[in-house]
């Protein structure tokens, strides 16, 4: 996890406060640190040329596996940024993880649906047909992305 010096988090090693400091091309690491006084983390602070200010980042791996894990989720989450923008997706924000299946699963039945028209060739769709490809295409899809949970009435009693 990115540590945020700007919120002064307290952080305690070997038993007095740390004020966490790297030098331009530089890295630090410390073990054992602790956090809010509460959790014991691993800290890593480097700051390379050409970045404004030192990166920090603190979890329970070893340090030196800290900045390669957390360079690792960067990318993948600047690909999803990226790949979110190209589809116009850039100001959805997914909460969480059934969110994203649902946005991720409405893009895909665009693509296919996408797909299918080219796939068909230069021809002109009148209303009908394309009521018709998009009917199709949310009767397999809409359920699966938004299931209606059963009446209370039909509900059967799962207690044992």
């Amino acid at each position: 996890m990115r540590l945020n010096l700007g919120t002064r988090p307290r952080l305690e090693w070997r038993g007095e406060r740390l004020v966490p400091w790297v030098d331009r091309g530089r890295e630090v690491r410390y073990e054992g640190v602790r956090y809010r006084g509460e959790v014991e983390v691993n800290l890593v602070g480097v700051w390379r040329e050409g970045m404004r200010e030192a990166l920090w980042v603190m979890g329970n791996l070893p340090p030196e596996e800290l900045l390669g894990v957390y360079g690792e989720r960067m990318k993948m989450e600047e690909g999803f940024r990226d790949l979110k923008g190209h589809m116009g997706f850039a100001g959805v924000m997914s909460k969480g993880w059934e969110a994203m299946e649902k946005t991720l699963a409405l893009v895909a039945l665009a693509y296919g649906v996408g797909l299918f028209v080219l796939l068909r060739g230069p021809v002109r769709f009148s209303r009908e047909e394309w009521e018709g490809i998009l009917r199709q295409a949310m009767e397999v899809w809409w359920h699966r992305l938004f299931p209606v949970p059963p009446h209370p009435q039909e509900a059967r009693d799962v207690r044992t």
